[in-house]
């Protein structure tokens, strides 16, 4: 989840956010954190709490010697919850350890918390990783279950007066936040929270201020009633235009001469909550239940999401390549009940598993007129398996402006165009103050 790490703090502290941005550029790393929803909730608020070294209790059969609490005084601290059997947390394995010879003489300690299944194994695959600091299993699950770990891996920095500075910072921004942690003194972070609550109110009364005459503090994104636009203003909008990829390519000339609408955008079953999607435009990707390596979207969203924060509504949907995707003919295949009871299960499963920092469903979406069982469906994915995805671009009265592999440029630069013409967007932008950033 991509934010002002210093935000997340005053969130704990309970400042509004509009009066940190004039602190953040000066005292605190722009960090990507992963969670999301109630998790994430929970998680900034440990950030600047006092870390509780007792905790260590909980680990046992260390490595070599056993970290003891006062070995952690006046010193930076990395924990990396990993397992040897799950290769996906190896990467962060080798960078903590990377980052453990780096600072070794700034007084880095990095601790590994293993995974309380696997343990047995853990040596073998510490040893083919070339970790040479001390990891423990937590066999019981209790350290993890205290700092909220729920996958492998995550990350947590202690600074050096024993803040738990930052809860799960992504991996991305680990060595821009083990840095600024090393080169701050005791003194200084142990002051952070005074400093911060005294920067933040001078930025509130500035803000303050500067408010316009619609009470809009600039750059802050609001509620607003966005209103209605006939068909008829949407037609006369310049759209951009989807480049074909074949020859022949009926879904190209559907999206750019009568684009299909999708006819059952769900009210409800929507995860965590039901997205405000008036006056932005709407990216749809898809996950398939079969293929996991679907599933290496969420991140990639996850970053969209955090790039337009204001200017759109990302949400995952099921989708059944072959017979039973997304078309309107294949809707009375099979027990629906009984297909959305898999599909729950499903992304509840990729919550306990993933950060997802946007909005899920386990409905299959409809498109009217849209036939996506043939040839070129598949050429419009992407391309990789590691990257399998397809993902749409619906403006805002829910046509489809753009179909494609998610990971291109191509979709990026479709997206921001669509800002510039859809009315609702303009029409809410204009309302909010301007225009986003």
């Amino acid at each position: 989840m991509t934010r002002s790490a210093v935000l997340v703090l005053a969130a704990v502290l309970g400042l509004g956010t509009a009066s940190v941005s004039v602190y953040a550029a000066a005292a605190e790393p722009q960090l990507k954190f992963r969670g999301a929803g109630a998790n994430r909730v929970a998680l900034d608020a440990m950030h600047l709490t006092t870390f509780d070294r007792g905790l260590l209790a909980n680990l046992s059969d260390w490595s070599g010697e056993a970290v003891k609490p006062e070995q952690l005084d006046g010193k930076p601290v990395l924990i990396i919850t990993w397992a040897g059997w799950h290769k996906v947390s190896h990467p962060a394995v080798r960078r903590a350890q990377a980052l453990a010879q780096r600072y070794k003489d700034n007084g880095l300690v990095v601790i590994g918390v293993h995974n309380p299944t696997g343990f047995e194994k853990a040596a073998e695959t510490a040893k083919t990783l070339g970790v040479t600091f001390p990891y423990a299993a937590d066999k019981d699950g209790k350290f993890r279950s205290a700092i909220k770990a729920d996958q492998d891996p995550n990350l947590y920095v202690i600074d050096r007066a024993g803040h738990l500075r930052y809860a799960q910072v992504d991996t991305a921004s680990l060595d821009e936040a083990i840095a600024h942690v090393v080169g701050e003194s005791a003194e200084d972070a142990k002051g952070l929270p005074e400093r911060l609550k005294a920067a933040a109110a001078e930025a509130d009364r500035q803000s303050r201020a500067t408010r316009n005459a619609t009470g809009l503090a600039p750059g802050n994104a609001v509620e607003v009633a966005v209103p209605e636009f006939e068909d008829d203003v949407y037609k006369k909008a310049k759209w951009p235009v989807l480049v074909g990829k074949v020859e022949k390519d009926k879904i190209t000339d559907r999206i750019n001469n009568d684009p299909p609408k999708i006819n059952n955008w769900p009210e409800e079953h929507w995860i965590p909550s039901v997205p405000n999607r008036a006056g932005k435009i709407a990216i749809v990707y898809f996950v398939d239940p079969q293929l996991p390596d679907s599933l290496a979207i969420i991140p990639h969203m996850n970053r969209i999401r955090d790039r337009y924060p204001r200017d759109v509504v990302v949400t995952g949907f099921i989708i059944k390549r072959g017979v039973g995707g997304m078309d309107q003919n294949n809707q009375n295949s099979g027990d629906q009940n009984k297909l959305m009871e898999r599909n729950t299960t499903f992304m509840q499963s990729m919550l306990s598993t993933r950060s997802v920092n946007h909005f899920l469903n386990p409905s299959q979406l409809t498109a009217e007129n849209l036939e996506f069982n043939n040839e070129t469906f598949q050429v419009r994915t992407s391309a990789s398996r590691t990257e399998w995805g397809l993902a749409v671009l619906l403006s805002t009265d829910l046509r489809i402006r753009w179909l494609g592999n998610p990971y291109s440029n191509e979709m990026i630069g479709t997206l921001e165009r669509l800002f510039e013409v859809d009315p609702a967007v303009a029409a809410r932008r204009k309302l909010e103050g301007g225009k986003a950033p």
